[in-house]
């Protein structure tokens, strides 16, 4: 999916935001050069906040230079 978006759509940088207890999501997002740069909490629209709960997240992003040195080796 990262190739397509940096080959078909031209975008300088992709992010992903897995659930902090979801590490098979984590390690995809490591393994495919992405960098953790933040946590946050994702939080439901108050319409939902009756059967919701905030949910904690990372913010990992892979810019396009990272993805371009990692298809070259």
């Amino acid at each position: 999916m990262v190739d397509y978006l940096f080959v078909h759509i031209g975008c300088f940088s992709v992010e992903g935001t897995p659930n902090v207890n979801n590490i098979a999501s984590i390690k995809m997002q490591e393994a495919a050069g992405a960098v953790r740069i933040s946590e946050e909490m994702y939080q439901f629209p108050v319409s939902m906040a009756a059967y919701t709960t905030p949910v904690p997240h990372y913010i990992y992003q892979l810019y396009r230079p990272t993805w371009e040195q990692r298809r070259k080796s």
